[in-house]
């Protein structure tokens, strides 16, 4: 499910998913290094993060959405 669904987004969505979900937690990228890397602001940072988790919780209806709150 996650393969299929991230094989789908663009670079970025696709960048900040991956450290979002699938790399473990000493290979993630500080915002910093992904706003760098992605050549991005965090506004554009937390909106793309938004669309990813509201995409992905509406194409994976068999389990559970968990969210995180800054």
């Amino acid at each position: 499910m996650i393969d299929s669904y991230s094989s789908d987004l663009d670079e970025k969505k696709r960048g900040i998913f991956y450290n979002l979900f699938i790399v473990s937690q000493k290979q993630k990228h500080t915002l910093k290094e992904l706003y760098r890397l992605l050549d991005i602001d965090k506004t554009e940072y937390d909106r793309l993060k938004s669309e990813i988790l509201l995409d992905f919780a509406r194409s994976y209806r068999e389990g559970a959405l968990l969210t995180y709150h800054d």
